[in-house]
């Protein structure tokens, strides 16, 4: 007698792991694959998956953007650094540039002539004389950002004063050297005068004596009229050493050197 086939037998059925038992179109073959129509452990849904990438994303994103905030916070610090440094080292140079430029004035200057020209003078030559050391800073690079700019704010301010001094300096040697210049102009005028008159009373004197050199009374004679005739002041204090040197040699010659 022959078997009906029952289609609702299912060899492989284990309960739990069938989507549907009752479904019609499952006969319960194994067709071998080895899956026997359970649920898929592992796969994820495809909403999981793209949450995950989203949240890698904007953590790679997030850590790209703090490297680079700490990248340039780095960069603005060391710059500090460096503009603090230079804003030392100009200060420094600044003031041994402030140092040897007062040197120099001190040098220059004829102090009786300038006290006697314009009082007032000496008292800008004595503050002018005066240098301030320059400030102690130190531009560490653990200092903090607000230290290195009021570091370098200070130093920069110490350098501008320091080339004020230095401006103010030049200043006050060309007008201290106009006006030893315009008493020297006039001294030196002053001398030739005397020097002229004198000359002319040496030659009257000497008129008659035999000098031990006699060309000497005729370089005299010539200078003097040289220096009657001279316009320039710059000419004046030269022809007045002149004079004077020539006049000496003319005594000595006519052995007149204990007697004017």
């Amino acid at each position: 007698m022959a078997r009906r086939f029952d289609p609702q037998w299912r060899p492989t059925f284990a309960p739990g792991r069938d989507d549907d038992p009752d479904d019609p179109d499952d006969i319960g073959w194994d067709d071998g694959s080895g899956y026997d129509g359970g649920p898929r452990h592992g796969r994820r849904p495809r909403t999981g998956v793209v949450i995950l990438g989203v949240c890698a994303l904007v953590t790679a994103v997030v850590s790209v953007g703090l490297t680079v905030a700490e990248s340039r916070l780095s960069v603005k610090h060391n710059g500090l650094v460096s503009d603090c440094s230079d804003a030392v080292v100009g200060m420094d140079t600044e003031h041994d540039r402030l140092e040897a430029r007062v040197e120099r004035m001190n040098a220059m200057l004829d102090m009786p002539t300038l006290r006697q020209s314009n009082p007032s003078l000496v008292d800008t030559y004595a503050e002018l004389r005066r240098v301030a050391d320059p400030l102690d800073i130190s531009c560490p690079t653990d200092a903090d950002n607000d230290t290195l700019t009021e570091r370098a704010v200070k130093a920069s301010r110490r350098t501008s004063a320091y080339r004020r001094q230095i401006k103010r300096i030049e200043r006050f040697e060309q007008a201290a050297s106009d006006l030893i210049d315009s008493s020297q102009q006039e001294d030196d005028a002053t001398r030739l005068e005397e020097d002229i008159s004198q000359a002319q009373d040496l030659l009257d004197r000497t008129q008659d004596m035999e000098l031990k050199v006699p060309y000497l009374r005729t370089r005299l004679s010539d200078s003097l009229d040289q220096a009657r005739s001279s316009a320039s002041s710059d000419d004046k204090g030269r022809m007045a050493d002149l004079l004077e040197d020539l006049m000496g040699q003319v005594r000595e010659s006519a052995d007149l050197t204990d007697r004017q």
